[in-house]
């Protein structure tokens, strides 16, 4: 194992590693992937996928997905001709639509996903086929499951797999003079990975088994007298770990991590943070480890006791401002081996354009008394006017200053393996990677969703983060130029030159004369309550601790949605000053032992809540919308009716997969199919009146025609690819729009506004939306514009009625948010739970289906990262409606679910179907539902209402 070049980064969020095998790997169909026919390597096994990673490095490492795979089966033959076998084996083949190839020449680059159908051959070397098919078998079949059974059954699989793993008492370094004290189950933490494991405490060392051969050695371990500190730690806001700190033998866990973070000194290897399942096994720990008198046990009042020593020093000028700032971090929980609590940094220079940097004039640097999200008075007034309109519990930020996303961010060209992993396979888009200082300041300065802080790194001496030594391919921008080294201000010379500058003003007497002030933002008694609202720096309810309730959250998926949520959207550092922090500059007074008092759960005084960011067209479209869904109310020409209930009136059935549903007239309902006809239904003596074939493969969507003169109209969306106006006056195609996409049209979506043009909007296989106009009898000829362009096929588009935005969804879960008048103004997210499905809730709110069985409520006048509010449907979420005040989803298992958009609503569900619902329609007034599934049926729905 000692040249590996897997990792557990390689694996998808919430995957784990299980074993290995030797094996000889021939594909059967020659792939440019593998151009050798048999080669050597190991056939590694996780609950997601197979991995083989061949021996030669110049060749890539291959992931088939369980999901992927079309058929497993035994093979009795022996390899080809030319294998280095020589007898003859059983084999395992192994059928797949889709196979991913990573680090290619052993390189970090993006993955490549070849989507065609291959067979692939595995040859086991020194194990029994047996040994290891069961366990293959399970797993595909947990991968046929619906997300919650699946996840369950994996979990299952993991827990018999960890079972397994009994502490081998050979590894004990003194033998049997050595007596175990306790052993407990509990995971490493690592950057953006975790290894799950047995901690065993002797009354000589700490040790860690973990669950897998995957590691250079069988267990990993220290002395108690290597052992500095040990301190207790939180892990999502959850008092579960256990950091401990080393003294010179830094190597003792080496081999754990898939990388090493150092900045000036400080290393990621310098410690271990041990992640316990329940907070009973954390403590009992920690009490042996007390028992034992392991170097010193640091508990909260001692770390804020040290910590004082430590201001002492640094107002004496003893410690410089980059010390004290790291101490005050690792003080605070924060720590290099978890990218969620990583140190944070403030922005200091201001002046990102001038030909010298004046470090004795004030202008040069940033207001430190304020949170990065104030600097910007015009930006700060918009968000306090939304946030004095919003009800409780409200929040000025919706992100955050620190998450991971924003270090591996300025970090991608050190360890790019850490942004293919939060990608999923991919660097960031070329314009939103890290590539120029002063961007990423007026990013910070204007930008409604981006107010990120920075990382030690800016004020260290490495330059690697600035240089793409590596020579990573991150794509070209927009203007067609290659993102390469981060473009420097003009005042430096070089990356060295700029990191010396920088230190150089963080070590400033300006700044020595105010970086208290933001301690006191960060770290201290601005942090939370009524002083962080006086200062405005109130974010998002989670990402404070005491304002996670979790006896709340009962529901599994709840939680592990909760906690995703916490580890990947931010969280606050401990609050560990009470009281103003002193100035650098002022003399010592009793008072700063005041503020390293105790800051107990019970007295903490937060007042958390909702943020609203947009620039002043977006907030003058979005009141435009929130008076226009005012005046239209529930129950009005658009708006539902209030549903108390659901009760069936009735199925209609078609030849084929129902792809769209569409009220007409009346009592008239139309559907679109896989077997390309559109059918026209009377609900009223619930029969088909008419079928209509149109074109030659199958149509995925329609839209009634927004003309009151030409109510007989229908928008069709065919995989041919085409647009069509059909007439169902007299039963022929009008107007065919071929020169719009150049793959199938996904998905059609119109605006109807009662004032103003009309809009249609098309998603396609193409990756790309494009929105049309209309004509009196028709539709443009060309699109108006491409808003948006996709990575992966457009699945779904939607526009809202009121504020002139649309959004869309491509196969991958990415969601974008887009301006229909604004070509390039778009907005981005995903989640590591994949999207499935969007429609807008109102003019200022979306609703956003996972994978998983969650719907995301997402205020978008704040971050499309955060949900205001979630509801757990159960199956996957494969279609939503809403009028802003309610909606209804249907999930991958045939249910419908219906409920309130307001936060913590309670919410209904009927069985609608035996398989999984495929589209949704309501009724305009909300007095009708319809239902389309994959088992070629229509269930209609009359709505009661209270």
């Amino acid at each position: 194992h000692g040249g590996m070049r897997f990792s557990l980064l390689m694996l998808e969020a919430e995957e784990r590693y299980l074993r290995d095998i030797g094996a000889m790997h021939s594909p059967l169909v020659p792939a440019p992937h593998h151009p050798l026919p048999h080669v050597r390597g190991r056939l590694r096994i996780c609950t997601k996928s197979i991995f083989f990673e061949p021996d030669p490095p110049d060749l890539p490492i291959l992931r088939i997905p369980f999901k992927y795979v079309t058929g497993v089966e035994t093979v009795s033959s022996g390899p080809p001709q030319g294998g280095r076998i020589t007898k003859k084996e059983p084999m395992l083949r192994v059928e797949t639509s889709m196979i991913t190839s990573m680090r290619a020449n052993n390189k970090p680059s993006p993955y490549v996903q070849h989507s065609i159908q291959q067979e692939h051959v595995f040859t086991a070397l020194h194990s029994s086929l047996d040994s290891f098919l069961p366990l293959i078998m399970q797993l595909l079949a947990s991968s046929r499951l619906n997300f919650e059974k699946s996840a369950e059954m994996l979990a299952m699989i993991f827990s018999e797999h960890c079972s397994r793993f009994v502490f081998d008492f050979s590894c004990l370094h003194h033998g049997l003079q050595e007596h175990i004290k306790i052993q407990c189950v509990a995971e490493v933490q690592l950057p953006l990975v975790s290894v799950p494991g047995r901690v065993v405490i002797t009354d000589k060392r700490i040790y860690f088994q973990p669950f897998s051969h995957l590691f250079t050695k069988e267990v990993f371990g220290t002395s108690l007298q290597n052992i500095r500190n040990v301190i207790p730690r939180k892990h999502c806001h959850r008092p579960i770990g256990i950091e401990v700190q080393l003294k010179d033998d830094l190597q003792a866990f080496d081999g754990l991590a898939p990388i090493t973070i150092s900045v000036a000194g400080y290393s990621s290897r310098s410690s271990v943070l041990f992640i316990f399942e329940h907070k009973e096994d954390r403590d009992t720990a920690l009490q042996e480890l007390t028992v034992l008198n392991v170097g010193v046990v640091l508990h909260q009042e001692d770390v804020r006791s040290n910590l004082l020593q430590l201001q002492n020093a640094w107002r004496d000028r003893r410690v410089t401002n980059f010390d004290y700032l790291l101490a005050v971090n690792f003080a605070a929980g924060r720590n290099f081996n978890d990218l969620a609590k990583y140190p944070v940094m403030p922005w200091i220079i201001a002046d990102y354009h001038s030909l010298c940097l004046d470090l004795n004039s004030p202008s040069s640097f940033r207001d430190l008394s304020k949170p990065i999200g104030a600097l910007n008075d015009q930006r700060l007034a918009s968000l306090k006017g939304r946030f004095n309109e919003m009800p409780e519990p409200k929040f000025l930020y919706g992100t955050h200053y620190s998450t991971p996303g924003y270090v591996v961010h300025f970090l991608v060209r050190t360890y790019p393996d850490l942004m293919l992993h939060l990608q999923r396979g991919k660097f960031d888009d070329p314009d939103r990677t890290f590539s120029s200082i002063s961007n990423s300041f007026r990013s910070v300065f204007t930008n409604p969703a981006d107010v990120k802080e920075l990382i030690p790194e800016f004020y260290s001496d490495d330059t690697s983060f600035l240089l793409n030594k590596m020579d990573l391919d991150l794509g070209r921008k927009q203007n067609s130029l290659p993102v390469a080294d981060v473009e420097l201000p003009l005042w430096a010379t070089d990356a060295s030159d700029f990191l010396r500058q920088n230190r150089e003003a963080l070590e400033s007497e300006y700044v020595s004369e105010h970086l208290h002030l933001w301690i006191d933002l960060i770290f201290g008694c601005k942090q939370q309550g009524e002083a962080a609202i006086a200062a405005d720096n109130v974010f998002h309810p989670w990402t404070y601790e005491s304002k996670v309730e979790w006896d709340e959250h009962k529901d599994e998926i709840e939680i592990e949605a909760l906690l995703q949520q916490i580890q990947e959207f931010g969280q606050c550092p401990d609050q560990i000053f009470l009281e103003e922090h002193p100035s650098r500059n002022s003399s010592t007074a009793s008072k700063e032992e005041k503020t390293l008092e105790s800051t107990s759960h019970e007295h903490r005084e937060t007042s958390c809540l909702p943020s609203h960011r947009q620039d002043e067209d977006g907030e003058r479209n979005e009141e435009d919308g929130k008076r226009k869904d005012e005046e239209r109310g529930a129950g009005g020409p658009a708006g539902w009716s209030s549903i108390s209930g659901l009760t069936s009136a009735g199925s209609l059935r078609v030849k084929d997969t129902i792809t769209a549903v569409c009220f007409g007239g009346q009592e008239e309902l139309l559907s679109a199919s896989h077997d390309s006809t559109l059918r026209l239904f009377s609900l009223a003596q619930m029969q088909q009146l008419r079928c209509f074939s149109i074109g030659q493969l199958a149509l995925s969507c329609i839209q009634l025609f927004p003309s009151q003169a030409a109510t007989d109209l229908v928008l069709v969306g065919s995989w041919d690819p085409s647009i069509y106006l059909f007439s169902l006056e007299y039963g022929r195609v009008v107007q065919e729009v071929k020169c719009g996409h150049e793959d199938a049209v996904s998905s059609l979506a119109v605006s109807s506004e009662s004032s103003g043009p009309n809009f249609l909007a098309s998603g396609s296989w193409d990756a790309t939306v494009k929105t049309w106009s209309f004509l009196p009898q028709g539709l443009s000829s060309t699109p108006v514009s491409t808003v948006c362009e996709h990575e992966t096929e457009v699945k779904q588009v939607t526009l809202s009625s009121c504020s002139g935005r649309g959004g869309s969804l491509s196969a991958d879960g990415q969601v974008a948010l887009w301006d229909v008048r604004a070509s390039g103004d778009v907005r981005w997210t995903s989640r590591a739970q994949r999207l499935t499905c969007l429609t807008f809730a109102g003019a200022a709110s979306m609703l956003m289906g996972r994978e998983d069985g969650v719907l995301e409520l997402v205020d978008l006048r704040s971050s499309l990262d955060v949900a205001v509010t979630t509801f757990c449907i159960g199956g996957g979420v494969t279609c939503v409606e809403s009028d802003g005040k309610q909606w209804v989803a249907g999930d991958a298992e045939g249910m419908m679910t219906w409920g309130l958009t307001d936060k913590n609503a309670a919410s209904s569900s009927v069985r609608a179907h035996d398989e999984g619902i495929t589209c949704l329609a309501v009724k305009a007034g909300g007095s009708r539902l319809a239902a389309g599934a994959e088992n070629n049926s229509i269930s209609l729905w009359d709505i009661s209402t209270s």
